[in-house]
């Protein structure tokens, strides 16, 4: 299967939580919308594996900068842990609070981390040490490894009308804008967003190019009636991951998993497991609760061969489906 990425430019302001279940969604709402055949097909395919999406992903692109962010591994912190027993300088521990901190890793920082882990822990350790140090020298290269948040959150002032007195209330709602990037003193950047799509058929692959398309100006995420989440997308290639070894046995999560039911429970029997996760709940508008979701987040590292699949409920009229097919890489695990 080959994966394509498409690097999105956003022009407004996104609103909630823009992971791969909305992703999935968005896609599928719109090319039913065009065709209901070609979104049964899409549908099944992604049921079969064979048209996966990851989350959205951040990627510095600005000058002599191409750099593509991808989830940091979640025994992140086990190694960070490491890390603070070994460091003694005072300086040092306070760039080491911020670090631990992160929830991106560039493509090569990810790359030289897991050869470092090929060699064992204690060698990823000593990089990590490395680049606190270069951290504190203001070292632009090191510090473009790293990135603790993808959007800027921002709370924007409404104005509302109370239906009874019609007197204005004024109140604030959360958005999130593009961060900005400070590459060095003086220069900025500001992020787009990937979202690398695993396919194996090339009529699926158009589809979603097809849905792309309707949902630029529409948007994505929530409150797109507003005007929230249309995008523009700036650039479409070829993408391999850093970490090609077919030879591991566990595998990063791009993108939300949600694991049947049998695997769910094995998952804490295994030790090089290293995971989060989320839960997906809501209440219909009778004030009943949907039923609840368990799905492991994006940088989770687990034994490969587990079976995902796709939930759909049906509950009190209400009818959604959360897709839990993720894209992974492979992965090694701490010893």
């Amino acid at each position: 299967m080959k994966i394509r990425r498409f690097t999105l430019q956003f022009r407004s302001p996104i609103s909630g939580i823009l992971d791969s279940f909305k992703i999935y969604g968005a896609i599928l709402n719109a090319i039913y919308e065009i065709d209901g055949g070609a979104g049964d097909q899409l549908c099944t395919a992604i049921k079969q594996g064979e048209f996966r999406i990851s989350t959205i992903l951040p990627r510095l692109k600005h000058r002599d900068y191409d750099i593509q962010y991808l989830p940091v591994p979640k025994f992140w912190r086990v190694l960070t842990a490491q890390v603070f027993q070994e460091v003694n300088d005072d300086v040092l521990k306070k760039t080491f609070k911020e670090m631990k901190k992160i929830n991106y890793l560039s493509e090569n920082a990810l790359r030289f981390l897991v050869e470092k882990l090929n060699s064992g822990s204690r060698e990823a350790v000593k990089w990590i040490i490395e680049r606190i140090e270069d951290l504190r020298n203001d070292d632009t290269k090191s510090f473009t490894y790293f990135l603790r948040s993808a959007f800027k959150p921002v709370d924007i002032p409404k104005n509302a009308q109370k239906r009874i007195r019609v007197s204005p209330n004024l109140y604030y709602d959360r958005v999130k804008f593009p961060k900005d990037i400070l590459l060095n003193s003086l220069e900025k950047a500001v992020l787009n967003y990937s979202i690398l799509v695993e396919y194996e058929d090339k009529d699926m692959l158009s589809l979603f190019c097809l849905a792309l398309e309707l949902l630029e100006d529409r948007g994505i995420g929530r409150k797109i009636s507003v005007g929230c989440g249309s995008f523009k997308v700036v650039d479409v290639d070829s993408w391999k991951p850093p970490t090609q070894n077919k030879d591991y046995k566990y595998v990063m999560l791009l993108s939300n998993a949600i694991l049947k039911d049998e695997n769910m429970k094995n998952l804490h029997k295994d030790e090089g497991n290293f995971y989060t996760y989320s839960v997906c709940y809501g209440y219909n508008r009778a004030g009943e609760r949907i039923p609840v979701t368990y799905y492991l987040n994006p940088g989770s590292v687990i034994m490969s061969g587990y079976d995902f699949k796709v939930r759909e409920i049906e509950h009190s009229a209400i009818n959604y489906t959360l897709v839990g097919m993720p894209l992974t890489i492979p992965f090694p695990s701490l010893e």
